[in-house]
């Protein structure tokens, strides 16, 4: 098979400040009264989720990446207190029929958008482009950006709402529980004790405030998902905003062999190309 490249749109230059520190799983659906949060964000206001169908294509190269596992992602991705207005990003003429089919059920109930992004787009393209449908086709003041390869607690989205609307964050985003090597079946049950909070982004789950989403322009150019993320974060501490991941937002990231799309060379190019913005290569 011939051998595709990712077209990329040109970003702005950005100045070089200092460098900052930084599987199979069985889902349910809890529906049990509203977590216990205390709410401040006024219950009429709508959501804007953006769901990026990034590899889900007739010929990806990362087949794990399946309509199945976006049925799985969009049983959790709701609120106790808001409305939600789902934005899929597709490409028009790669994206399965089989994911589209599961987008048309939405867009039947009027709650959804599907937005054709370019094709061969890399996934920073398919964020911006679902950030810029939800500036101009909706009214919210919150952008949540939700990976289809992930499960979200029961309460996550609600937790990341709240988060956010305290001035002292740019992004928040979840922590993937993965990472602290909880087993799947103890997701619903498992309880940090005490929860913390990291100044680190994890580009599965995380949101912004439309305010806040206007200054921030997603470089296209990266392959990976590793130093996009590190790119993200780099750029919103340059303009002066805090990144936030806390695990009182759990999430549960699938296993996933991304290496046929982001393998070394992939990996090699996205550090040089992140060194010729910011002055530095990303540990």
């Amino acid at each position: 098979m011939a051998e595709t490249t990712r077209r990329a749109r040109q970003p702005k230059a950005q100045e070089k400040p200092a460098p900052v520190v930084q599987q199979d799983v069985k889902v349910t659906v809890q529906d049990g009264p509203k977590p216990d949060i205390f709410a401040t964000i006024p219950p009429e206001e709508t959501v804007a989720i953006i769901i990026p169908m990034y590899e889900m294509t007739k010929d990806g190269l990362v087949p794990a990446v399946n309509y199945q596992m976006l049925e799985v992602a969009l049983l959790r991705l709701r609120s106790y207190f808001h409305k939600t207005f789902k934005i899929f990003v597709g490409e028009k003429t790669r994206t399965t029929d089989e994911a589209l089919g599961v987008v048309q059920g939405h867009l039947a109930a009027k709650n959804a958008l599907l937005v054709d992004t370019d094709e061969f787009a890399t996934l920073g393209m398919y964020i911006q482009d679902g950030l810029e449908a939800a500036k101009q086709h909706t009214t919210s003041k919150y952008f949540i950006v939700a990976t289809p390869w992930q499960m979200v607690g029961n309460a996550s989205v609600d937790v990341l709402l709240e988060r956010s609307n305290k001035v002292d964050v740019g992004i928040v985003s979840g922590f993937d529980v993965r990472s602290a090597g909880v087993a799947p079946a103890d997701f619903d049950t498992y309880k940090f004790n005490p929860p913390r909070e990291f100044r680190a982004l994890d580009i599965n789950f995380w949101c912004i405030t439309r305010a806040v989403a206007d200054s921030l322009v997603i470089d296209p150019k990266y392959q990976t998902q590793e130093i996009l993320q590190r790119d993200i974060f780099q750029l919103m501490h340059a303009r002066g905003y805090n990144v936030i991941q806390s695990q009182q937002a759990p999430i549960y990231t699938f296993a996933i062999d991304w290496t046929p799309a982001e393998g070394e060379k992939e990996l090699a190019e996205d550090k040089e190309y992140f060194k010729s913005k910011w002055g530095f290569i990303p540990l």
